[in-house]
């Protein structure tokens, strides 16, 4: 009874500290979150609606492979849905984890079940 606890203790412990807000998924929030923004501001209705930075905001976030090549696992890639804070722009976009450079494409992945998503 005493290893089971200790287990669970451990577990509990691994789990907090893996799974604050700023690193789902195992990921670097703060990077995420620049690199969403930096793409946003390139967009012509973020632009036009005079939106800043703080204005952006993580919607979700999936594992993702490429459509269909699942066979081949997971690469690092992942989609994240983003959107304005009033909700009048939303878009989805594609990175990988070496580098955290938020593209187009995200339309070419699906879903990696073995990860899945992240809501925020």
């Amino acid at each position: 009874m005493k290893r089971l606890t200790a287990s669970i203790l451990s577990l509990g412990l691994i789990l907090t500290a893996c799974g604050g807000s700023n690193s789902p998924l195992g990921l670097d929030g703060e990077k995420i979150q620049k690199g969403v923004n930096e793409m946003a501001m390139k967009f012509a209705e973020v632009k036009d609606g005079n939106y800043e930075e703080k204005d952006i905001e993580l919607v979700k976030l999936c594992g993702v492979v490429p459509n269909g090549k699942k066979e081949f696992g997971h690469q690092g890639d992942y989609v994240v849905l983003w959107q304005t804070k009033d909700g009048k722009v939303q878009e989805e976009n594609r990175f990988n984890e070496s580098d955290y450079v938020v593209e187009f494409g995200a339309d070419r992945y699906m879903v990696y079940e073995d990860i899945g998503c992240y809501e925020y």
